[in-house]
């Protein structure tokens, strides 16, 4: 890269972590099961925005590449996080709920029904995904995730009443379960 370009790639970059650092960092927050994860996967997110920036299409809406790369950050992170919390073990994940003085059948029920949830909205299709993320997590209305993904508004509408249709028969024996008061 020769230094011209490289003053142009470091200023692109620049301007999206001015204009989008708090949008990634909605992401991050809402992948993540402990809120102090969230900064953690927010440098992440941005670690790979800059390794996948040279290969974004220009014609292809930045908001809608940038969230499609937080998810799919956030989705293999939350797979490490995983599978390193496995090798922890159990035994010194209750040693910690204890220290912090919270029911540890609580704490560890609500770390597995969020689990769940982000485990379910990995699953489903990229666009759905997106459009839930936007709108549920991040309160976009309909006409600003429109625009953030370059998509209409009734593509929208329909993507996120399929995701939400999708989690909620994933989902159906947690909420049979609150709706019986057993959570």
């Amino acid at each position: 890269m020769n230094r011209n370009a490289s003053l142009v790639y470091e200023s692109d970059i620049t301007s999206l972590v001015r204009r989008y650092s708090n949008h990634v960092y909605c992401i991050a927050q809402a992948n993540c099961v402990d809120p102090t994860d969230a900064d953690d996967l927010s440098q992440e997110i941005w670690r790979e925005v800059v390794r996948c920036h040279p290969r974004k299409r220009p014609s292809f809406p930045v908001e809608a590449w940038l969230v499609g790369v937080a998810l799919r950050t956030a989705k293999n992170w939350r797979r490490v996080q995983l599978r390193r919390k496995r090798l922890r073990g159990r035994a010194e994940h209750m040693a910690a709920a204890l220290e912090t003085h919270h029911d540890p059948a609580t704490e560890a029920y609500s770390h597995r029904v969020a689990d769940r949830l982000w485990t379910s909205v990995h699953e489903l299709p990229e666009l759905q995904q997106a459009v839930f993320v936007l709108r549920s997590t991040m309160g976009y209305t309909v006409q600003d995730t429109a625009e953030a993904l370059g998509i209409a508004e009734g593509t929208v509408k329909s993507s996120f009443f399929r995701a939400v249709r999708k989690l909620r028969t994933g989902l159906a024996d947690l909420r049979d379960l609150w709706d019986h008061g057993d959570l």
